[in-house]
Protein backbone atom coordinates (compact mmCIF):
# COMPACT_ATOMS: atom_id res chain seq x y z
CA UNK A 1 0.00 0.00 0.00
CA UNK A 2 1.06 3.45 -0.57
CA UNK A 3 1.25 4.92 3.27
CA UNK A 4 3.48 1.64 3.97
CA UNK A 5 5.75 2.97 1.15
CA UNK A 6 6.15 6.60 2.63
CA UNK A 7 5.92 5.37 5.83
CA UNK A 8 9.22 3.01 4.60
CA UNK A 9 10.93 5.99 2.68
CA UNK A 10 10.87 8.52 5.72
CA UNK A 11 12.00 5.73 8.40
CA UNK A 12 12.99 7.09 11.39
CA UNK A 13 14.27 10.49 10.30
CA UNK A 14 10.97 12.72 10.99
CA UNK A 15 8.73 12.57 13.95
CA UNK A 16 6.39 9.92 13.97
CA UNK A 17 3.25 11.98 14.22
CA UNK A 18 4.17 13.77 11.53
CA UNK A 19 5.24 10.46 9.27
CA UNK A 20 1.27 9.56 10.21
CA UNK A 21 -0.19 12.27 8.53
CA UNK A 22 2.37 12.07 5.18
CA UNK A 23 0.61 8.55 5.36
CA UNK A 24 -2.35 9.77 5.57
CA UNK A 25 -1.83 12.15 3.17
CA UNK A 26 -0.87 9.70 0.19
CA UNK A 27 -3.72 7.74 0.69
CA UNK A 28 -6.01 10.12 0.38
CA UNK A 29 -4.11 11.24 -3.04
CA UNK A 30 -4.53 7.63 -4.11
CA UNK A 31 -8.05 7.44 -3.79
CA UNK A 32 -8.39 10.01 -5.60
CA UNK A 33 -6.53 9.22 -8.08
CA UNK A 34 -7.44 5.46 -7.58
CA UNK A 35 -3.84 4.55 -8.48
CA UNK A 36 -1.15 3.43 -6.29
CA UNK A 37 1.48 4.88 -8.48
CA UNK A 38 2.38 5.73 -11.78
CA UNK A 39 1.63 9.37 -11.20
CA UNK A 40 1.62 12.37 -13.80
CA UNK A 41 1.59 15.59 -13.66
CA UNK A 42 -2.23 15.85 -14.32
CA UNK A 43 -3.10 13.74 -10.91
CA UNK A 44 -0.92 16.64 -9.28
CA UNK A 45 -2.36 19.65 -10.63
CA UNK A 46 -6.29 17.83 -10.50
CA UNK A 47 -5.87 17.40 -6.57
CA UNK A 48 -4.74 20.65 -6.21
CA UNK A 49 -7.34 22.34 -8.17
CA UNK A 50 -9.78 20.16 -6.24
CA UNK A 51 -8.65 21.75 -3.00
CA UNK A 52 -9.04 24.89 -4.33
CA UNK A 53 -12.53 24.35 -5.17
CA UNK A 54 -13.70 22.76 -2.21
CA UNK A 55 -12.40 25.77 -0.15
CA UNK A 56 -9.32 24.79 1.49
CA UNK A 57 -7.15 27.24 3.06
CA UNK A 58 -4.31 28.87 1.29
CA UNK A 59 -1.59 26.95 4.06
CA UNK A 60 -3.36 23.65 3.16
CA UNK A 61 -2.68 23.47 -0.48
CA UNK A 62 0.22 24.90 -0.30
CA UNK A 63 1.06 22.19 2.43
CA UNK A 64 -0.34 19.69 -0.05
CA UNK A 65 2.46 20.40 -2.73
CA UNK A 66 4.90 19.09 -0.71
CA UNK A 67 2.99 16.20 0.89
CA UNK A 68 2.21 15.33 -2.89
CA UNK A 69 6.01 15.83 -3.71
CA UNK A 70 7.01 13.39 -0.78
CA UNK A 71 4.46 11.10 -1.91
CA UNK A 72 5.69 10.78 -5.24
CA UNK A 73 9.00 10.60 -4.02
CA UNK A 74 8.08 7.37 -2.45
CA UNK A 75 6.52 5.57 -5.49
CA UNK A 76 9.80 6.39 -7.27
CA UNK A 77 7.75 9.16 -9.34
CA UNK A 78 9.30 12.18 -10.62
CA UNK A 79 7.74 15.26 -9.41
CA UNK A 80 6.45 17.52 -12.33
CA UNK A 81 5.31 20.87 -10.36
CA UNK A 82 7.10 23.70 -9.29
CA UNK A 83 5.85 26.48 -7.02
CA UNK A 84 5.18 28.71 -10.16
CA UNK A 85 2.24 25.78 -10.72
CA UNK A 86 0.65 27.45 -7.54
CA UNK A 87 -1.57 30.37 -6.95
CA UNK A 88 0.21 33.97 -6.41
CA UNK A 89 -0.57 33.93 -3.40
CA UNK A 90 -0.27 30.54 -1.84
CA UNK A 91 4.17 30.97 -3.27
CA UNK A 92 4.17 33.58 -0.44
CA UNK A 93 5.15 33.08 2.76
CA UNK A 94 2.91 30.63 4.84
CA UNK A 95 1.35 32.82 7.27
CA UNK A 96 2.40 32.83 11.08
CA UNK A 97 -0.40 34.13 13.41
CA UNK A 98 0.64 34.92 16.76
CA UNK A 99 -1.23 35.78 19.86
CA UNK A 100 -0.93 39.13 21.68
CA UNK A 101 0.41 39.43 25.11
CA UNK A 102 -3.55 40.53 25.98
CA UNK A 103 -5.08 37.82 24.14
CA UNK A 104 -2.76 35.09 25.92
CA UNK A 105 -3.67 37.06 29.22
CA UNK A 106 -7.24 36.63 28.53
CA UNK A 107 -6.43 33.05 28.12
CA UNK A 108 -4.99 32.38 31.21
CA UNK A 109 -7.53 34.14 32.83
CA UNK A 110 -10.56 32.50 31.67
CA UNK A 111 -8.71 28.96 32.35
CA UNK A 112 -8.03 30.38 35.70
CA UNK A 113 -11.82 30.49 36.27
CA UNK A 114 -13.71 28.31 34.02
CA UNK A 115 -11.22 25.68 33.20
CA UNK A 116 -11.00 22.43 34.23
CA UNK A 117 -7.68 20.46 35.51
CA UNK A 118 -6.69 19.61 32.07
CA UNK A 119 -7.00 22.53 30.85
CA UNK A 120 -5.08 24.66 33.35
CA UNK A 121 -2.23 22.30 33.32
CA UNK A 122 -1.70 22.55 29.37
CA UNK A 123 -2.36 26.37 29.22
CA UNK A 124 0.31 27.08 32.37
CA UNK A 125 2.99 24.58 30.42
CA UNK A 126 2.28 26.20 26.93
CA UNK A 127 2.06 29.45 28.07
CA UNK A 128 5.01 29.57 30.68
CA UNK A 129 7.59 26.81 28.69
CA UNK A 130 5.89 27.90 24.60
CA UNK A 131 5.44 24.07 24.34
CA UNK A 132 5.05 22.35 20.62
CA UNK A 133 1.70 20.70 20.19
CA UNK A 134 3.94 17.47 20.23
CA UNK A 135 5.85 18.36 23.41
CA UNK A 136 2.74 19.04 25.17
CA UNK A 137 1.35 15.25 24.49
CA UNK A 138 4.48 13.79 25.64
CA UNK A 139 4.11 14.74 28.94
CA UNK A 140 3.50 12.30 31.25
CA UNK A 141 3.39 11.36 35.40
CA UNK A 142 7.45 10.49 34.81
CA UNK A 143 7.87 14.09 33.17
CA UNK A 144 8.18 15.76 36.41
CA UNK A 145 10.03 15.16 39.59
CA UNK A 146 12.16 17.51 42.07
CA UNK A 147 10.57 20.23 40.95
CA UNK A 148 11.62 19.91 37.72
CA UNK A 149 9.98 19.06 33.86
CA UNK A 150 11.51 17.13 31.10
CA UNK A 151 10.24 18.06 27.59
CA UNK A 152 10.98 15.68 25.06
CA UNK A 153 11.53 18.08 22.21
CA UNK A 154 10.01 17.67 18.56
CA UNK A 155 12.85 18.45 15.35
CA UNK A 156 14.94 15.95 16.67
CA UNK A 157 16.16 18.07 19.88
CA UNK A 158 17.94 17.28 22.92
CA UNK A 159 15.31 16.37 25.67
CA UNK A 160 15.32 19.62 28.10
CA UNK A 161 14.93 19.54 31.92
CA UNK A 162 13.15 22.72 32.88
CA UNK A 163 12.62 24.44 36.40
CA UNK A 164 8.77 24.35 36.75
CA UNK A 165 8.23 28.19 38.82
CA UNK A 166 6.10 28.29 41.95
CA UNK A 167 3.55 29.82 40.28
CA UNK A 168 2.34 26.91 38.25
CA UNK A 169 3.20 24.12 40.94
CA UNK A 170 -0.08 23.80 42.47
CA UNK A 171 -1.64 23.08 38.91
CA UNK A 172 0.80 20.48 38.00
CA UNK A 173 0.35 18.98 41.09
CA UNK A 174 -3.17 18.66 41.04
CA UNK A 175 -2.83 17.80 37.22
CA UNK A 176 -0.48 14.64 38.36
CA UNK A 177 -3.08 13.83 41.23
CA UNK A 178 -5.94 13.62 38.45
CA UNK A 179 -3.78 11.75 35.78
CA UNK A 180 -5.11 14.38 33.30
CA UNK A 181 -1.94 14.26 31.21
CA UNK A 182 -1.87 11.56 28.02
CA UNK A 183 -3.80 14.03 25.55
CA UNK A 184 -2.96 12.76 21.97
CA UNK A 185 -2.38 16.14 19.36
CA UNK A 186 -5.83 15.74 17.91
CA UNK A 187 -6.96 15.86 21.76
CA UNK A 188 -5.10 19.04 22.14
CA UNK A 189 -5.64 20.84 19.61
CA UNK A 190 -9.60 20.56 20.70
CA UNK A 191 -8.83 21.72 23.96
CA UNK A 192 -7.38 24.90 22.35
CA UNK A 193 -10.61 25.67 20.93
CA UNK A 194 -12.22 24.71 23.73
CA UNK A 195 -9.80 27.12 25.70
CA UNK A 196 -10.47 29.84 22.68
CA UNK A 197 -13.89 29.94 22.90
CA UNK A 198 -14.22 30.12 26.51
CA UNK A 199 -12.23 33.28 26.39
CA UNK A 200 -14.40 34.94 24.03
CA UNK A 201 -11.48 35.54 21.31
CA UNK A 202 -12.26 35.59 17.49
CA UNK A 203 -12.41 32.41 16.02
CA UNK A 204 -9.70 31.59 13.83
CA UNK A 205 -8.88 28.36 12.62
CA UNK A 206 -4.52 29.27 11.79
CA UNK A 207 -4.30 29.91 15.85
CA UNK A 208 -2.84 27.11 17.78
CA UNK A 209 -0.86 26.66 20.54
CA UNK A 210 2.34 27.40 18.48
CA UNK A 211 0.76 30.78 18.50
CA UNK A 212 1.31 30.71 21.69
CA UNK A 213 4.96 29.89 21.79
CA UNK A 214 5.29 32.96 18.94
CA UNK A 215 4.04 35.20 21.20
CA UNK A 216 6.23 33.73 23.95
CA UNK A 217 9.47 34.04 21.96
CA UNK A 218 8.59 38.10 20.63
CA UNK A 219 7.88 38.93 24.39
CA UNK A 220 11.30 37.16 25.61
CA UNK A 221 13.21 39.04 22.56
CA UNK A 222 11.44 42.02 22.68
CA UNK A 223 12.18 42.44 26.43
CA UNK A 224 16.00 42.35 25.69
CA UNK A 225 16.72 38.98 27.19
CA UNK A 226 20.03 37.49 25.33
CA UNK A 227 19.51 35.84 22.13
CA UNK A 228 21.20 32.16 22.76
CA UNK A 229 19.38 32.43 26.28
CA UNK A 230 15.90 32.46 24.16
CA UNK A 231 17.07 30.05 21.96
CA UNK A 232 17.80 27.26 24.64
CA UNK A 233 14.61 28.03 26.95
CA UNK A 234 12.46 26.86 23.88
CA UNK A 235 14.48 24.39 22.90
CA UNK A 236 15.70 25.37 19.52
CA UNK A 237 18.27 23.14 17.72
CA UNK A 238 21.12 25.54 16.26
CA UNK A 239 21.68 24.68 12.36
CA UNK A 240 25.48 24.00 11.54
CA UNK A 241 25.49 27.39 9.87
CA UNK A 242 25.02 28.98 13.07
CA UNK A 243 28.59 28.10 14.94
CA UNK A 244 28.56 30.96 17.82
CA UNK A 245 25.25 28.98 18.75
CA UNK A 246 26.78 25.11 18.65
CA UNK A 247 29.64 26.47 20.96
CA UNK A 248 27.26 28.68 22.86
CA UNK A 249 26.71 26.93 26.05
CA UNK A 250 24.79 27.91 29.48
CA UNK A 251 23.30 26.32 32.84
CA UNK A 252 19.99 25.26 31.94
CA UNK A 253 18.71 26.34 35.36
CA UNK A 254 20.64 29.79 35.29
CA UNK A 255 18.71 30.23 31.79
CA UNK A 256 15.53 29.35 33.54
CA UNK A 257 16.23 31.73 36.43
CA UNK A 258 16.90 34.75 33.88
CA UNK A 259 13.77 33.74 31.14
CA UNK A 260 11.47 33.85 34.87
CA UNK A 261 12.80 37.11 35.54
CA UNK A 262 11.29 38.72 32.23
CA UNK A 263 8.88 36.55 31.44
CA UNK A 264 5.19 37.57 30.31
CA UNK A 265 2.91 34.87 31.64
CA UNK A 266 4.48 33.44 34.64
CA UNK A 267 3.13 36.24 37.48
CA UNK A 268 -0.88 35.56 35.70
CA UNK A 269 -0.66 32.24 37.38
CA UNK A 270 -0.26 33.95 40.86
Amino acid sequence: MIAERVRASMGLRREASTIQVYAEFASRFAKFTRKQGSFTEDDALAYIDHLIASGYSDSSVRWTYYALKRTYKAVGCPFPLTLEDLPLGLRRATERPVLSPDEVARLIASARSNGNKAERFYLAMSTVFGLRRVELSRLTRESFADGRVRIDTAKHGTPRKHLVPEEIQAIVKEALQADVTGYSISGLTAMFRELHDKAGLNRDGKLGWHSIRRSLDTCLLDSGLNYYSVRDFLRWKAPPSDMPALYHHSDPAEVDAAVFKVHPYIALWR
